[in-house]
């Protein structure tokens, strides 16, 4: 009687029955791998309340879909010029509303990631703080700017002046400056001797309290 020995047979049976499950795994795991590389190019900043804050009146648009592009274009915008920052502003941010993701290549995150470890910091919370920091100098600077603005107009708001003059005080007036009156009388009706007896006095007040070459329009 002889022996057959059919070990070597199921063995590669068994490989034959395993190999598609393990092709599966190995796709599997090359799959994840690819995910967490494209993973790790990713920037993720998320937003709270006081960052929405800052960014929405720098990212207006009609449409939904135009405000997340606007919010990533502000963001790539923001880390391309964070060297022009001084400080990075760090607030307790609390949970947060909306995020915003914006894919770089590995030379870039590689930098970034050098930036933040000297920080601290990892590349999403360093993102997060030049976001926020930029907006937020954005909006101080476009409100002093709008301060300055109406300061000006505020400097330059003409009053009209509606009240009495006395025959002594247009004597006065009139002996210091000239008679718009007479001069009515010469050159015609388009004399506004009213308006020039209130530029008299504005003058005259502009003396007594010393203030120069100021525009009184």
């Amino acid at each position: 009687m002889k022996i057959v020995d059919n070990t070597a047979l199921r063995q590669v049976e068994e490989e034959e029955r395993l190999r598609p499950i393990r092709e599966l795994q190995e796709k599997a795991a090359l799959a994840k791998k690819k995910e967490a590389e494209e993973k790790a190019l990713i920037v993720s900043v998320p937003c709270d309340w006081r960052i929405h804050g800052e960014l929405e009146p720098l990212t207006k648009a009609i449409w939904d879909f135009e405000v997340n592009e606007l919010r990533k274009g502000y963001l790539k915008a923001a880390i391309k010029n964070r060297k022009s920052l001084e400080q990075l502003v760090v607030e307790p941010f609390e949970t947060e509303s909306y995020t915003i993701s914006v894919k770089y290549d590995q030379e870039t995150i590689n930098v970034l990631k050098k930036e933040s470890s000297n920080l601290g910091l990892s590349v999403d919370e360093y993102a997060r703080y030049i976001l926020y920091t930029t907006a937020l100098k954005e909006n101080t600077e476009r409100k002093e700017k709008l301060k300055q603005e109406e300061e000006k107009k505020e400097a330059l708001r003409k009053f009209d002046f509606n009240g009495q003059i006395n025959h002594e005080l247009r004597k006065k007036l009139t002996d210091k400056f000239h008679d718009p009156i007479e001069e009515r009388k010469e050159f015609g009706f388009w004399i506004d001797a009213s308006k020039s007896y209130g530029e008299f006095l504005v003058a005259v007040a502009n003396e007594y309290f010393g203030i120069k070459n100021k525009d009184t329009n």
